[in-house]
């Protein structure tokens, strides 16, 4: 399991789940730092629901523990970095720490607990995976929806909104708090701003074409064709996928596919 990367391929088991927390639960705050940081914590909760049950549970022990490492640096890094905007705003900063204190303190435990955990006792991990994804669940909603929400709600009635922004960007930059990864990145544009992303699986070098009836034009970027597209066209081919038995991202090949090989039929 590696979180410097998101394998697109693998990536598709999980992708409708995040979707829906991210859309249904409308965690979007509008700031896109906090966005891209907050959309990396769903994406490292929810990758706990992929695990494979088809492999030793020694092994899903491992996974488990690189995911909860992974929050535990990750969010030590997103809580430093939010907790400077929230002083700047002076917007109930004590209790904005004492759930940032509470959460880290819980992945501590739970990743100590199974870095140790009995192996052969099959009803412990059980129960203890179930508790771990309830609450980082439970957590991860109430949090982002509600807490971080009214700091961002006040933020923006504040008239000079753009130029704390400005400021607290400078501050983060200056603590080395300002890390976002290409797979962050990525993410965030595939789930929050609509952009498909599929890998070239034909090896052709395209450089123009079409996906749809609705002519979008598509291009590369690091290795990935990619189209964006409004809220609207985003429903449509969601649906179309559903009515056809296919993940969005088969579907969105299936349609590239068609595309290219109209193209190159068309050229030869």
């Amino acid at each position: 399991m590696d979180f410097e990367i998101i394998d697109l391929k693998n990536f598709r088991n999980h992708e409708e789940n995040i979707r829906h927390i991210w859309k249904d639960y409308h965690l979007s705050l509008g700031v896109s730092l906090v966005d891209i940081q907050h959309l990396w914590l769903v994406y490292i909760i929810t990758s706990l629901e992929t695990i494979d049950k088809n492999i030793e549970i020694a092994e899903r022990i491992k996974n488990i523990i690189k995911i909860l490492e992974q929050c535990l640096m990750y969010t030590n890094e997103h809580f430093s970095a939010e907790i400077i905007l929230i002083e700047m705003l002076k917007f109930k900063t004590d209790h904005h720490k004492k759930e940032h204190h509470n959460f880290l303190k819980f992945v501590q435990k739970e990743l100590d607990e199974f870095r140790h955990m009995d192996l052969t006792d099959n009803r412990v991990y059980f129960h203890k995976v179930n508790e771990l994804h309830d609450y980082l669940r439970d957590w991860l909603l109430g949090h982002i929806a509600i807490t971080d929400r009214d700091p961002i709600l006040f933020l923006r009635k504040q008239s000079n909104r753009e130029v704390i922004l400005k400021e607290w960007l400078e501050k983060i930059k200056s603590s080395n708090l300002l890390k976002i990864r290409k797979s962050q990145k990525l993410l965030y544009d595939i789930i929050d701003r609509d952009m498909i992303y599929f890998s070239d699986q034909t090896n052709k070098n395209v450089e123009a074409g079409e996906v749809s009836s609705q002519n979008h034009p598509f291009s590369k970027q690091d290795g990935h064709f990619y189209i964006e597209i409004d809220t609207s066209i985003a429903e449509h081919y969601v649906q179309k996928s559903k009515e056809k038995n296919l993940t969005l991202s088969d579907y969105i090949n299936s349609l590239l596919k068609k595309a290219m090989d109209r193209k190159y039929n068309k050229d030869s």
